[in-house]
């Protein structure tokens, strides 16, 4: 179920970063606007990616993987009400919302390891 908020968060996310490119200068937009833009929804993009195999992968629908999704989808949704037009106010939002969803990532992909390096330790143990 969380999954599917987490999706439509992100859908919000990059509708929102339409507008970077949503204002045309003299009928066309900018070759670095557009490639801005297009950097902007790859990582963005790349993060959804993350989480999802994350989620699909691992998840056992714990406190840990629901909280760190939950997390992702706060930060998603302060990252998309900080686009702007100008890519100056929005490139520190952007680098501060992209630290902390690569860092909570980082950290369940880190718990997950440790566990089954536990597991994995306790397995040889026995045999």
């Amino acid at each position: 179920m969380f999954e599917l908020f987490y999706d439509l968060i992100f859908v919000y996310a990059i509708s929102r970063i339409t507008t970077m490119i949503h204002h045309p200068v003299n009928g066309s937009i900018p070759l670095v606007t557009f490639l801005q833009f297009l950097l902007v929804v790859i990582v963005v993009m790349q993060i959804w990616l993350y989480q999802v195999i994350y989620f699909n992968r691992y998840s056992k629908n714990q406190f840990l993987d629901i909280g760190g999704l939950v997390l992702n989808m706060f930060v998603a949704v302060y990252l998309a009400n900080n686009i702007n037009t100008e890519w100056r106010i929005t490139f520190h939002y952007f680098n501060i919302a992209m630290a902390v969803m690569i860092l909570i990532l980082f950290c369940q992909y880190l718990f997950v390891k440790a566990g089954n390096c536990q597991i994995f330790c306790v397995n040889r143990s026995f045999s």
